[in-house]
């Protein structure tokens, strides 16, 4: 038997398409769930990234720095 490139050769692009995008379309019929938490994950990582050079160039201000842990948690007790 030979070798194809697809795993369906009835979809468009045939057994010509490319290895990868083969490999992605059976993960995603075998596993959406896990392929989606992977994009998921991969665009929470990619956010930091791209996020503050973004708000940079809409001329934001500087963020202010959170509280102390120590004075929220005091206040939240009331104390």
């Amino acid at each position: 038997q030979r070798f194809t490139l697809s795993v369906d050769a009835a979809r468009p692009g045939g057994p010509y398409e490319l290895v990868a995008m083969s490999w992605f379309y059976m993960a995603m019929q075998r596993e959406p769930v896990v392929m989606w938490s992977c994009f998921i994950g991969g665009l929470g990582i990619a956010l930091p990234v791209v996020v503050p050079p973004i708000r940079e160039a809409f001329g934001s201000t500087k963020t202010v720095p959170p509280p102390n842990p120590h004075a929220v948690a005091k206040a939240l007790r009331g104390q």
